[in-house]
């Protein structure tokens, strides 16, 4: 009697436990995930971030979403935020930035055309000193506006970092080519 009862109860343990293995597992693999991205861009309804940056969506359908943080001089030496300062280090050697860089990672491989409005009260500028908008595309810096204390521009995607960036005066180079006779320069120079 009590090996047929065994013969019964064995199997049934079994499938209860392959059962709940397999609820526990549908669970989990049904369990949200976070979505990429704090900000949430749709068609019509822009978004402002922190400082008072906005960021729109020009297409007239569909979503965008992004990370987003403004980053000080400080900031920079944390190793979480490389890019951003391989970025700052690709700029020009007459920029210089003025106030936080602000960086943005876009959730996915699709470009998005947006519209950005920015105000220069981010970056305290020098007296007398007029800044410009650069954007940072991932290889090199791009001229947005200049002279303005806010930026209103349509871009082809979201870049990935943009500053306010103070121009300053290059020093004037001043050289001569060797004679190409004698390999040497001219006497007059030497």
């Amino acid at each position: 009697m009590q090996s047929s009862i065994q013969r019964i109860l064995i199997p049934l343990v079994a499938i209860g436990v392959i059962a709940v293995v397999g609820i526990v597992f549908l669970l989990a693999s049904q369990a949200t995930t976070p979505a990429c991205g704090a900000f949430v861009v749709t068609a019509g309804a822009p978004v402002t971030l922190n400082g008072g940056a906005s960021v729109a969506l020009i297409a007239s359908s569909g979503e965008l979403r992004f990370e987003s943080a403004a980053l000080t001089e400080a900031d920079l030496t944390d190793e979480v935020n490389a890019q951003a300062l391989a970025a700052v280090n690709a700029m020009p050697v007459n920029l210089r930035a003025e106030g936080p860089i602000l960086t943005f990672t876009r959730c996915g491989d699709e470009p998005a055309p947006v519209h950005l409005q920015v105000v220069a009260g981010l970056a305290p500028a020098l007296p007398g000193a007029s800044l410009d908008a650069y954007a940072w595309d991932g290889a090199q810096w791009m001229w947005l506006a200049g002279a303005t204390d806010q930026l209103s521009v349509d871009l082809p995607d979201l870049p990935k970092a943009l500053a306010w960036v103070e121009t300053l005066p290059t020093a004037p180079v001043i050289g001569t080519e060797p004679d190409p006779r004698t390999g040497s320069l001219a006497p007059e120079y030497d």
